[in-house]
């Protein structure tokens, strides 16, 4: 991996934080959907240069906010980025950790 891979994959993971992102977007509708999360020059670079293959949101708020885009670029090359979690069923899982002290006592042994 350079330098290169490591920016597309930093973008495209800030990306998929992007509101009404969905299946088949590219160009100037997707470069319209970016324009809140990114700078224009960005969200104009990757509308140019890639189209949202799948996008799967779960719901921020019963949901556990976990979403995935998978993106291909001009070339074919598959790209997969996520969003983190977020909502009540996400809160819940976190304070469950923190209170039961499984955050603190390290690795979980699966």
């Amino acid at each position: 991996m350079n330098i290169h891979d490591i920016f597309l994959n930093a973008i495209l993971s800030d990306a998929a934080y992007a509101n009404n992102l969905k299946d088949d977007l590219k160009g100037p509708l997707l470069k319209a959907a970016l324009e809140n999360q990114m700078t224009p020059v960005l969200a104009e670079f990757i509308s140019n240069e890639f189209t949202v293959i799948r996008h799967l949101e779960s719901g921020d708020i019963l949901g556990s906010g976990f979403d995935g885009t998978m993106w291909k670029n001009s070339k074919g090359k598959v790209y997969l980025s996520f969003q983190g979690t977020y909502g009540f069923k996400d809160f819940g899982a976190d304070a469950g950790l923190a209170f039961s002290g499984v955050a603190r006592k390290g690795p979980m042994p699966f």
